[in-house]
């Protein structure tokens, strides 16, 4: 493992430049961008190389592939290996082209992230109001909440990416533990109100739960990042 590293994806809906970048900085310190593995990128030690990264979301047919191909192998770009078919990962030596100087054709690539999380957010909604109007357990305010939290946040983020803009929002690692503390001092206090303040501890659980969940998941995507002191990523341009 020596000469292998997983960093976990911060999330292209919000962090693709900030990553892309990263993964140049690491490239340059001879950690080179291979592969990527459910939500990680895996970098492999070699000697430094002066590479770009970039990313194509769409579905590409199995007929289609080596058209799809040559078309960026020809600008310049190879592939990165990846098993889901709707992502696709590119390097390149830096200086090429870049692959989507149009915005709105990136832009375009998170009709079906916005959807989904739309979809998510709306079910977290009627399970957190079901659990209020309905005495349900507080299990299905917790999933309740922690769908609201995960979908709301990709929910905000796509929606940008649709109107042309993006949701530049990022925490260092020691403000994500900061936040994921909050998060769980405030479910842990809701566990100890009396009943008759149901509501309210309802609503001090859902939102600890976001805190949670939403520092849970910068602090892991961050952990790595500021151990090898790279949490200044994105501004060396």
């Amino acid at each position: 493992m020596k000469n292998k590293k997983y960093i976990i994806c911060s999330g292209l809906a919000f962090a693709d430049q900030e990553d892309m970048e990263m993964l140049h900085q690491y490239a340059l310190d001879g950690w080179i961008f291979k592969e990527f593995k459910g939500i990680c990128y895996v970098l492999y030690k070699e000697e430094p190389q002066d590479l770009i990264f970039s990313y194509d979301m769409q579905k590409v047919k199995k007929e289609e592939q080596e058209d799809y191909l040559r078309i960026f192998e020809e600008a310049g770009w190879e592939m990165i290996p990846c098993k889901d078919n709707t992502l696709h990962f590119f390097c390149a030596k830096n200086g090429t082209v870049a692959l989507h100087s149009n915005s709105e054709t990136r832009s375009e690539q998170f009709k079906t992230v916005f959807y989904v999380s739309l979809i998510i957010t709306l079910i977290g909604i009627i399970l957190f109001i079901g659990s209020i109007k309905m005495m349900l357990p507080n299990v299905f305010a917790g999933i309740g909440g922690g769908c609201m939290g995960g979908g709301g946040v990709l929910l905000a983020g796509s929606y940008l990416r649709l109107q042309h803009k993006r949701w530049i929002f990022y925490l260092t690692f020691t403000q994500a533990v900061k936040v994921l503390v909050v998060g769980a001092l405030l479910i842990l206090i809701s566990e100890i109100m009396p009943d008759a303040w149901s509501v309210i501890r309802k609503l001090s659980r859902l939102i600890g739960i976001c805190f949670t969940i939403f520092g849970g998941m910068y602090a892991l995507t961050t952990y790595r990042i500021y151990r090898d002191g790279k949490e200044s990523r994105g501004k060396k341009r």
